[in-house]
């Protein structure tokens, strides 16, 4: 099916074009192929006088869609054609009552997740997106905004109102996540905010107990401490650590296990063939890599539960390949006890080590 003139039209942001075709009748909502319309062409490519014509023509753009919804695509297109136009037309779609399709995380959630512009975590803010909206995980958005490092992100969510000490569903508040990975400016702000460093986790661990653990220079000070250094503390630890040499990556026993697992789902998920094309990466790349993970013997210099494994560059790529096809690859079944947006995480802390 070939793309309709007034698709065309949208897609360039002609709005005199657009306005021409509607006025002589033109179907302002043509079949498509894979659901290519106008509307979903003017938003994904932020053009708002196109977005206004439409919609003022009555399309609906809460229309059923095996796609991402049309207000999503015009929520990601500020991170890719960042001018007023996009910001304009994610307005124009909200007040004409656009919404996430069935079955999706509130579009706050979804835009820091995206790791949208501040400009339009604030538009949602201000036209009434709940600051505390939280992921199909449990994780609320100012968490996703600390995993994905954004500290923009995390400043905006926080001026919107969100709640400092607000945790996920293992009780880690943005805090802790902000510790444990090392992002200073994240945990100044969250400090500045008024963010809890002795609130429990779960598991018993406190932001004070990871940056202790972690040893991360200014965060123990500035929560208090009088003294940096190594310090024997045995605190259960959600990230794994990188390090330059081979490569050697510092984490719990549990987490190596982990992305053990993951890796040889990956590869029992995908087969053989679609693995290697995926993850660049044969099946006894895959084996070695999680077997050397499985049996990390060595305890790290800084003691307690904190274990240390080398594994070369290739072992390296293997992991990130398989971590990459579970959580952007496509529709497969993820790993036990873990989602998709969870693997989302996995990948992106990975990743940013």
């Amino acid at each position: 099916m070939k793309t309709s003139v007034l698709t065309s039209a949208a897609a360039r942001g002609a709005t005199e074009v657009v306005e021409l075709l509607l006025s002589a009748g033109a179907a302002a909502n043509p079949e498509s192929f894979n659901e290519w319309t106008p509307l979903r062409a003017a938003a994904t490519q932020g053009h708002a006088g196109v977005v206004g014509l439409l919609l003022a023509a009555g399309v609906d753009p809460n229309l059923p869609s095996r796609s991402q919804s049309i207000l999503m695509e015009a929520v990601a297109s500020p991170r890719w054609w960042p001018k007023p136009d996009c910001l304009e037309a994610v307005r124009l779609l909200l007040e004409a009552g656009a919404t996430v399709g069935p079955g999706d995380d509130p579009a706050l959630v979804m835009a820091v997740g995206l790791s949208a512009p501040p400009a339009v975590v604030r538009l949602l803010l201000e036209t009434g997106a709940d600051p505390d909206a939280t992921r199909s995980d449990g994780a609320p958005a100012v968490v996703v905004a600390v995993k994905r490092r954004d500290a923009r992100l995390v400043d905006a969510l926080l001026a919107g109102g969100a709640e400092v000490d607000a945790a996920d569903q293992d009780g880690r508040t943005a805090l802790m996540h902000a510790v444990e990975r090392g992002s200073d400016e994240i945990v100044a702000s969250l400090l500045c905010a008024g963010a809890n460093k002795d609130t429990k986790a779960l598991d018993g661990s406190s932001a004070h107990d990871l940056a202790r653990a972690w040893d991360r220079h200014a965060a123990r000070i500035w929560m208090g401490g009088k003294a940096v250094g190594l310090e024997l503390l045995s605190v259960p630890r959600t990230v794994i650590i990188q390090r330059a040499s081979v490569v050697r990556l510092l984490a719990d026993q549990q987490q190596l296990e982990q992305l053990a697992m993951v890796v040889e789902h990956a590869l029992d998920d995908l087969g053989i063939s679609q693995f290697h094309t995926l993850a660049g990466a044969s099946a006894e790349d895959a084996h070695r890599v999680s077997d050397r993970l499985r049996h990390a013997q060595q305890d790290h210099p800084q003691g307690g539960n904190l274990k240390q494994v080398e594994i070369t560059g290739d072992e390296q790529q293997t992991i990130r390949g398989a971590l990459f096809s579970l959580a952007y690859g496509p529709p497969m079944e993820m790993p036990p006890g873990l989602t998709r947006v969870q693997m989302e995480d996995l990948f992106e802390d990975f990743n940013e080590f």
